[in-house]
């Protein structure tokens, strides 16, 4: 299964949150390769204004801590293609650009659903590709 995972799934583990357990296991099937992990580029974008609030060591922690799951090579980049459809995405719902592009990035890759845990992202559930919560 490929799937795409959003900002708030490694803030729920990062911080142990109320059901981090869930999340900590779908990372856990990435990291085992039992389970077809990606980020967008913007999933580090938002980490890193996240984290920078509280410190340097937390933001670089994050940083590393997604790519030593997801591995560098699956963290997605922003094309001009994931541009484009990700403004046709925030025009057509209300949703943030941060999340559009979310969207966006799975839909460009061919991703079998987005594990999010966003009710933005969650409404286009079925209608643009599958959303999910963890665990799978």
């Amino acid at each position: 299964m490929k799937v795409l995972i959003d900002t708030g799934v490694f803030v729920r583990v990062l911080n142990k949150e109320k059901g981090y357990e869930d999340s900590l296991a779908l990372l856990e099937k990435v990291r085992a390769k039992k389970v077809e992990g990606f980020v967008s580029l913007m999933t580090i974008a938002e980490l890193i204004s996240i984290y920078y609030r509280v410190g340097e060591e937390e933001t670089l922690a994050a940083k590393a801590n997604i790519e030593s799951v997801i591995g560098e090579d699956r963290i997605v980049p922003i094309t001009k293609e994931i541009a484009e459809l990700a403004g046709k995405t925030k025009a057509g719902y209300r949703m943030s650009l941060g999340d559009a592009f979310i969207v966006a990035t799975a839909m460009s890759i061919g991703c079998d659903c987005v594990v999010s845990l966003d009710p933005e992202v969650k409404q286009v559930d079925g209608k643009l590709v599958k959303v999910r919560e963890p665990p799978l």
